[in-house]
């Protein structure tokens, strides 16, 4: 066993066999981050003006947006989610926002409910604040809305 572990470290390592040991390296890390998003993968469902949407969202821990005002939290969902939620809406609130190389205004809108499914159960947040945004929120639209959370747990 000692000759064969003395005789590997002596190897010079292959060209083949570093692009492989580079690609499985890149393989696993992906592998890794699409665990730790599908653990905070939700099933929600929203509710405005009689109309419900069941969808799903990401609990987001970057996601820092308050209502200028208030202070509340707000979350994020698509442009066409919202469509199809609510067509037509009274009261639009203007929310800044500021990430990595960019910030500006996105328009939010108050919905009735929305319900968000835990691993322990489901629990429902009163009168969100929801911000929309045109560009889709996953690269394969696994889910369609960015649900705050805080250190202290989901913001309600």
């Amino acid at each position: 066993c000692l000759e064969t572990d003395q005789h590997l470290q002596a190897e010079e390592t292959s060209p083949q066999a570093q692009i492989l040991c580079v690609w499985l390296s890149r393989f696993l890390r992906l592998l890794s981050i699409r665990k730790e998003e599908n653990r905070h993968l939700r099933n929600v469902t929203l509710f405005y003006a009689g109309q419900t949407i069941k969808t799903r969202g990401l609990i987001d821990t970057g996601n820092h947006l308050k209502a200028p005002v208030s202070g509340l939290p707000v979350h994020v969902a698509t442009a066409g989610l919202m469509k199809r939620l609510c067509p037509a809406v009274k009261g639009v609130m203007y929310v800044p926002y500021q990430c990595i190389g960019s910030s500006g205004i996105l328009p939010a809108v108050r919905i009735d409910e929305m319900k968000v499914e835990g691993e322990k159960g489901s629990f429902v947040i009163p009168k969100p604040w929801i911000a929309i945004t045109k560009g889709s929120l996953s690269p394969h639209n696994e889910y369609e809305v960015l649900i705050q959370k805080n250190d202290k747990g989901l913001q309600v």
